[in-house]
């Protein structure tokens, strides 16, 4: 690729660092605030997320199953 060395390592440490910086204050900012919601809605996010794997997981088999055999007997 041809990108010298030291100047990738310097923009993948500096886009990390701002990343991690980045969570570390929203989390200083309101992170209280986010436990207690959790807290109080932990039931509902649980069966949301449930859903929402079941979903992915049903999305993904469908994928698999008629999409990619669809596509192989194009070929």
């Amino acid at each position: 690729m041809q990108y010298p060395r030291k100047r990738f390592l310097s923009a993948l440490t500096a886009g990390r660092a701002l990343r991690f910086f980045s969570v570390a204050y929203l989390s200083k900012v309101y992170g209280r605030q986010m436990i207690g919601f959790f807290s109080r809605h932990y039931q509902t996010m649980l069966y949301a997320l449930i859903a929402l794997a079941v979903a992915a997981g049903i999305g993904a088999v469908v994928y698999f199953k008629w999409y990619r055999s669809a596509a192989r007997n194009k070929k």
